[in-house]
C-alpha cells in the first residue's frame, strides 16, 4: 500500500511538471510534442524498464489536440522523466500486467483528470471575464441601412444593434464602403445624418450605446484627395482612416498605397489584413508595415474555426505575437455573428485579460479620442 501511495504521488509530480507553462492549443505543437515524448517513452528504475499503457497515451493526445484546451507548455523530455521517482517502478515492459501496474495507471488517470478539471475551470473563468466585457468597441461594421452591401432596411440595422448589445458591444463605428471615383448614393453629411438616426434607435436598446460614422475606403490613387475633399470620412471624425485593398493586390501596391496615405498625415488602419494573399503569409512583410506605423485590424471570425486550418492558425499566431491592434466584426447583415463567441472563447484562453481588452476596446478608444496609439 505504501508503494502504491508513492506511485500516485510521483505521478502527480510528473504531470505537474508537464503542465508548468502556457501553451498554444490546436494541433500538437512543439511544446506539447515534448509531453508526448515523455508519455510514449520508457522509464528506468532498479534495472528495469517501464512504459505507459497506450490507451492513456491516446487519451492524453486527444486532449492536447482540442482547440479550446488551456494547457501549459511542457518541460523537456529528460526533465519530465526525472519527475518520476524510479524507486517506485518495478515492473518491466515485457512483464504481464500486475496489480501494482493497475494501481499505477489508475493513479495516472486520476491525476490526469484532476489536471484537466482544474485547467478547464480556469479556462471557463477567463472566458467569462472576456464575454462579460460590456464596453466593447466595434470599429468596422456596415451598420448603416441601404447604403452599401450592409442591412437592407432600418429594421435590420436595429436588429444588428440588438445582436451587438447582447455581445457586450456598446460603441460602433458604422463604416460604409467608399471607392474614390465611384459615384456614391450618399454624401458624407448624409452618412452622418443616418448615424444620428441610428443613435436614437441605439439608445432605446441601451442608453450607453454610442454610434459613430466613417468609411471603409477602397484604395486608389485618388483616395487621399477624396478624404481631403470630404468625400470620404475618417473614423469618428478622427485622423484615423480604415483602408482596404483588393485581395489579389501585390504587396508592392499595398505598401506604396499605405505609405502615400501616411505621408498625407493620416493614421492608417489596414482593414482585415488577413485577406491579402501577398501580405498575410509573410511575417516579414507584416513587420515591415508595422515599422511604417500601419495599424492592423483583423476580423474576429478569422479566429473562430473549431478545426483550425493553416490560415486560422496563422491568424492566431499573429494575435499571440501581438501584431494585431484591433479585432472587429466587419458585420454586414443581421445574423452574421455565430462564430464570434467561439473566437472570444479562444481569445480568453490564449491571451491575458489585459491584452484581450486592448484588442476589443482599449486600443479603439484612441480613435474616439483622436490620440496616437
Amino acid at each position: 500500500m505504501k508503494r502504491n501511495k508513492a506511485a500516485t504521488a510521483a505521478l502527480t509530480i510528473a504531470i505537474a511538471g508537464l503542465c508548468s507553462f502556457r501553451a498554444w492549443a490546436g494541433n500538437i505543437n512543439g511544446n506539447e510534442s515534448a509531453a508526448v515524448s515523455v508519455m510514449t517513452g520508457t522509464f528506468e528504475g532498479q534495472g528495469k524498464t517501464y512504459r505507459a499503457k497506450q490507451s492513456y497515451i491516446n487519451e492524453a493526445m486527444a486532449y492536447l489536440r482540442q482547440d479550446d484546451v488551456d494547457m501549459m507548455e511542457t518541460v523537456a523530455a529528460d526533465e519530465g522523466k526525472e519527475a518520476v521517482n524510479p524507486d517506485i517502478l518495478n515492473t518491466e515492459v515485457s512483464a504481464a500486467p500486475s496489480l501494482y501496474q493497475l494501481f499505477l495507471w489508475t493513479g495516472l488517470g486520476i491525476c490526469g483528470l484532476f489536471v484537466m478539471a482544474v485547467t478547464g475551470l480556469r479556462h471557463k473563468k477567463i472566458t467569462r471575464q472576456v464575454l462579460q466585457i460590456k464596453n466593447r468597441i466595434d470599429l468596422h461594421c456596415h451598420l448603416l441601412p441601404e447604403v452599401d452591401d450592409g442591412p437592407r432596411s432600418l429594421e435590420e440595422s436595429v436588429e444588428m444593434l440588438k445582436q451587438a448589445n447582447r455581445q457586450g458591444i456598446q460603441t460602433i463605428i458604422a463604416t460604409a464602403h467608399f471607392t474614390p471615383g465611384k459615384r456614391s448614393r450618399y454624401s458624407g453629411d448624409q452618412l452622418i445624418e443616418l448615424g444620428r438616426t441610428l443613435q436614437a434607435e441605439a439608445e432605446k436598446i441601451n442608453p450607453e450605446f454610442k454610434i459613430f460614422v466613417g468609411n471603409e475606403i477602397y484604395y486608389t490613387e485618388a483616395a487621399a484627395e477624396g478624404i481631403k475633399q470630404g468625400k470620404a470620412l475618417t473614423l469618428a471624425g478622427s485622423r484615423y482612416i480604415l483602408v482596404e485593398f483588393s485581395q489579389s493586390d501585390s504587396y508592392g501596391k499595398i505598401y506604396a498605397g499605405l505609405r502615400k496615405l501616411t505621408a498625407s498625415g493620416y493614421l492608417v488602419i489596414l482593414a482585415h489584413f488577413e485577406r491579402y494573399e501577398k501580405l498575410f503569409g509573410d511575417p516579414e512583410r507584416v513587420r515591415e508595415l508595422l515599422q511604417m506605423g500601419i495599424f492592423l485590424q483583423m476580423n474576429l471570425r478569422s479566429l473562430a474555426k473549431p478545426i483550425p486550418d493553416s490560415k486560422t492558425r496563422r491568424c492566431r499566431r499573429y494575435i499571440l505575437d501581438r501584431y494585431v491592434h484591433f479585432l472587429a466584426t466587419d458585420c454586414h447583415r443581421a445574423g452574421e455573428r455565430p462564430g464570434e463567441i467561439a473566437a472570444l472563447r479562444w481569445l480568453a484562453g490564449r491571451c491575458t485579460p489585459e491584452y484581450a481588452e486592448k484588442l476589443l476596446w482599449g486600443n479603439a478608444r484612441y480613435i474616439l479620442e483622436d490620440k496616437i496609439l
